[in-house]
């Protein structure tokens, strides 16, 4: 009996410990993230707005997108497969930029921006995104 009250203790507390490095691991990440990318399209820049800010069959191309809500706000949620719930807003569509703010149900938020810019090959645009993510819960 000695023995299996020493060997659970052991066992809850090597638990306790890795639960313990795993947060603080999590709190040594930084907060914020960027992402960025690149890539050019052979489709002229309207036709590449029009088909990004046309939230509603954003689903039809994007496979992570189970679906999307609109909001009487003007805003949007998606509805992604994994079940993530993201409200979305424009923050800027004009000209060659589109931005918007983006907030997950499950604890991160930041701001998406899209630069579109004409190739020389005609038709063709040079699409650069930059994504920018703040995570509040150290083990998302």
């Amino acid at each position: 009996m000695k023995t299996w009250v020493l060997l659970s203790s052991a066992i809850v507390f090597l638990a306790l410990m890795l639960i313990a490095a795993t947060w603080l691991w999590g709190r040594s990440l930084p907060a914020t993230r960027v992402g960025v990318g690149e890539r050019d399209i052979a489709a002229p820049i309207d036709q590449i707005q029009q088909v990004i800010a046309d939230v509603q069959r954003q689903p039809d191309w994007r496979r992570a997108v189970k679906a999307v809500e609109i909001g009487t706000d003007g805003g949007w949620t998606e509805v992604r497969s994994d079940g993530d719930r993201i409200r979305m807003s424009w923050i800027d569509q004009s000209g060659h930029t589109l931005r918007l703010r983006f907030a997950s149900e499950r604890g991160y938020e930041g701001v998406w921006e899209g630069r579109f810019a004409p190739l020389p090959t005609p038709g063709g645009t040079r699409v650069s995104v930059r994504e920018e993510s703040t995570i509040s819960n150290p083990l998302l």
